[in-house]
């Protein structure tokens, strides 16, 4: 089962979910941020921004329209290889 909370999540919520599962922790993947060639991206609709408002500004944020998003999933979970 996947249960996607989010990084906000309530620590009622965490506890209900420890109770149901039986585990301790949890664990958080970012498997929609895949590495691609700098020159695919276009400079003028990208921000560059730190994690989590920490740290240097070294991640390279490319907003997208939900419709934009969805087609970028079903491209990445479609591809021979990701």
């Amino acid at each position: 089962a996947v249960v996607a909370s989010g990084p906000l999540t309530s620590e009622a919520l965490t506890d209900h979910i420890r109770q149901i599962t039986g585990e301790e922790y949890f664990y958080f993947y970012d498997a929609a941020a895949p590495i691609i060639s700098a020159e695919s991206i276009d400079q003028g609709k990208v921000y560059r921004s730190s994690r989590y408002d920490r740290g240097e500004a070294d991640y390279v944020n490319c907003p997208l329209s939900q419709a934009e998003y969805e087609h970028f999933w079903r491209e990445l979970t479609h591809a021979e290889t990701a």
